[in-house]
């Protein structure tokens, strides 16, 4: 329902309000690192929020955020950012 996320230094808060029944997981990569895999957000809600603060080297960052379901059904949105 909700995404926003703020930069303080080299952390970047992120925070996401999700009202999926069957919620699985919120995923990203960052294609701007020399070796791109997938890292875990958030496995679980907390009232329907994900706050995560994750510590990102210095540059640009282009990632892929996905949030799936137990049934496997996703959707995705990429965005970039400099820290």
């Amino acid at each position: 329902n909700y995404f926003n996320y703020t930069i303080s230094g080299r952390y970047v808060e992120f925070l996401f309000n999700v009202t999926e029944i069957n919620f699985d997981g919120i995923e990203y990569i960052d294609n701007s690192a020399s070796r791109p895999i997938w890292r875990v957000l958030c496995s679980r809600l907390s009232d329907g929020i994900c706050k995560k603060r994750k510590l990102f080297s210095s540059g640009l960052h282009n990632l892929d955020i996905q949030i799936t379901d137990e049934a496997g059904n996703a959707i995705g949105f990429p965005i970039s950012f400099v820290v």
